[in-house]
């Protein structure tokens, strides 16, 4: 059934709908197209399947080209969007005795020329037959490495059964994999998927790939069939329901007569400072413990980073902060950074108004100048300043704009984001962080500094806090 759309914002359509049509739907009618380091011995393509026997002894790696005019997309594949499906049969496997038998499959920057462990942008799985027993399951991604530069396991390994694959990319720093038991795509396999974030520049990836780690010394194997390949370029999500529709639309299942409302989240509160008609108007809201550290700038319409070389703060009452889920942005200008010793600014959402040198629970990120870095930060009941629970962003502070995000997802987790367009799209770094369940109460947004000689100075603007939300792109939620 095609998607209608009817009088009072009513869209009508299918559970089993789906919006984009494939940019490729390939079946495997022959190696048109392919490349193979062996020739096509270890890998052959029959009876609409690619039939693969990965082992170590030499390079066997296949690649397709995704972007050729023919039998590809022919288009250029696109570094921000995408989804990737296809089928996977474990036919069988022998564990190599020593060390392990390991295959990368997705898409890469590199044809089948360039095998598993030379420099290549890409974004795959990896599977691998270790010598202790195990069956392992891997997501991997890389700007100019090898396919195991940074792997996460999935928590369940692979057996010998028919799976159904899915990669997407999400976003240009972000990408998410999902194995089902099924060719709809609608059953998942418990403990084989995983959403990474953190993705820096991996950029052209314009083979679908299956290459092997070659080692002449490594034993064992791993038996698979690949088939029914699926592309949608410049998509991140095959939902059934459309998603560039006005803000409460209601979409109705006609097969399940289930029911959603579809919306963008409200702004729960949002400040580009050109409200305040003067400075007392200004620090009544922003409220400041010293004027020449941190102040609301009336004729600027921002909030001044003056320096942030003492125990300061300034803070906005948020008065009500989700235990669960918020999301909150805004513009940070430095324009003294770069050689400021043991230069700390915090940004952070806070149980107290408190400096950073006082208890308090609280959730967000510090550029630490001298360590040349940034990081998120968690703390609960403790100080700021003596937190323990961080994780880097890999962003060395220096003179210019930040577009930041932090967006609690659960009651145990916390991600911090800083972008470098207002688009909040292209990731300069990430940082995710486990935290306790027991952070809760926040209340005010804080810039805190820290007592140093040095100190880093700029500017805030354009603040925007979603109370109960983790995304601003627009949902479905289905009526109960």
């Amino acid at each position: 059934m095609t998607i209608t759309y009817h009088a009072g914002r009513r869209i009508q359509g299918l559970s089993t709908d789906t919006i984009e049509t494939p940019s490729l739907d390939y079946n495997f009618p022959n190696t048109t197209n392919w490349t193979s380091a062996d020739s096509f011995t270890d890998g052959t393509i029959s009876s609409n399947k690619l039939n693969y026997t990965g082992d170590s002894s030499t390079n066997s790696s296949l690649s397709f080209d995704m972007e050729n005019a023919t039998t590809g997309i022919g288009e250029t594949v696109s570094d921000t969007a995408w989804v990737l499906r296809f089928g996977l049969q474990i036919v069988s496997w022998v564990n190599a005795s020593s060390d392990k038998v390991r295959l990368g499959i997705g898409m890469s920057s590199a044809d089948s020329s360039t095998g598993y462990s030379s420099a290549q942008d890409h974004i795959c799985i990896n599977l691998q037959a270790d010598n202790d027993g195990s069956e392992r399951v891997y997501t991997d991604w890389a700007n100019n490495n090898s396919m195991e530069s940074n792997q996460v396991r999935t928590s369940s390994d692979f057996t010998a059964t028919q799976y159904y694959v899915e990669l997407i990319r999400t976003s240009s720093s972000t990408f998410t994999m999902q194995f089902y038991s099924d060719s709809d795509y609608t059953t998942t396999v418990s403990g084989i998927n995983a959403s990474r974030t953190g993705i820096t520049d991996v950029t052209g990836l314009r083979y679908f790939v299956v290459k092997n780690y070659t080692d002449a010394s490594t034993d064992g194997n791993i038996v698979l069939k690949i088939s029914d390949l699926q592309f949608w370029n410049g998509v991140s999500s095959l939902t059934s329901k459309p998603t560039n529709v006005q803000s409460g639309s209601r979409f109705e299942e006609t097969d399940t007569r289930k029911i959603y409302y579809g919306a963008l989240p409200s702004v729960t509160f949002e400040d580009d400072f050109s409200s305040y008609a003067d400075q007392t108007a200004f620090d009544a809201s922003w409220v400041t413990s010293n004027t020449a550290k941190f102040r609301g700038n009336p004729s600027n319409d921002n909030v001044d980073i003056l320096t942030s070389n003492s125990y300061d703060n300034i803070y906005y009452d948020l008065t009500s902060v989700s235990d669960t889920k918020w999301l909150c942005r805004f513009k940070v200008t430095l324009t003294t950074a770069g050689s400021q010793s043991l230069g700390i600014c915090y940004f952070y959402i806070g149980t107290t108004i408190g400096d950073a040198n006082e208890s308090q629970s609280g959730l967000g990120f510090y550029f630490y100048d001298n360590n040349n870095n940034t990081y998120a930060t968690a703390d609960n009941g403790n100080r700021p300043d003596q937190t323990s629970v961080v994780d880097d962003l890999g962003i060395n502070p220096s003179t210019t704009t930040y577009y930041a995000e932090m967006k609690r997802t659960s009651a145990t987790s916390f991600t911090v984001t800083l972008y470098s367009d207002s688009s909040y799209s292209t990731s300069l770094g990430t940082a995710t962080l486990t935290i306790s369940s027991g952070i809760t109460g926040l209340r005010y947004f804080k810039i805190m500094g820290y007592n140093t000689t040095g100190g880093l100075v700029g500017t805030l603007d354009d603040f925007k806090f979603y109370n109960g939300a983790t995304s601003t792109d627009f949902t479905w939620t289905e009526e109960v």
